[in-house]
């Protein structure tokens, strides 16, 4: 993983990948932010990144591309898949430490959130981790963002 720069109080680190056993170690495990990049096909990819960021304790899921919507989807059924794995009710008590999610289909309006909006209450978020699945690079385009959100700049929402 690659730190890009600190916004907002948060470290953002980017890795481009979907060999997921080199992200175990290297995800933070608690108090952390993914901003998760896919393309709309990347279902099985989309997944397993879900499986090893509960691992790693996720407390916020942005994702972002043309499979946004799927991310915040299989997240949100990999956190029921392990309430129920535990023989817990669907009921709002047994909800209360299931990541937030939420998607874009505009990369420079989701990672905006990512680092300014995305809170959660009573835990700082110190972190975001930016998990590129697709064949495009980020890299460049993340540090770019950081330069133009320090000298105030907002998407156009």
């Amino acid at each position: 993983m690659i730190k890009l720069g600190k916004i907002n109080n948060r470290d953002v680190e980017y890795i481009k990948t979907t060999d997921f056993s080199i992200l175990k170690g290297k995800l933070p495990n608690d108090n952390w932010i993914l901003l998760a990049i896919a393309d709309i096909e990347q279902t099985n990819e989309i997944y397993e990144l879900s499986v090893i960021c509960f691992d790693h304790n996720v407390r916020y899921v942005c994702g972002t591309g043309s499979g946004g919507t799927k991310i915040d989807d299989l997240f949100d059924d990999q956190y029921l898949i392990r309430l129920f794995k535990t023989g817990k009710e669907l009921i709002p008590e047994n909800m209360d430490d299931m990541p937030m999610t939420v998607w874009s289909e505009n990369f420079e309006e989701e990672f905006w959130f990512a680092t300014y909006l995305a809170n959660e209450d009573n835990v700082e978020l110190n972190k975001v981790v930016c998990i590129n699945l697709t064949d495009v690079d980020y890299e460049n385009k993340i540090s770019e963002l950081i330069v133009k959100l320090k000298t105030g700049w907002t998407p156009d929402i």
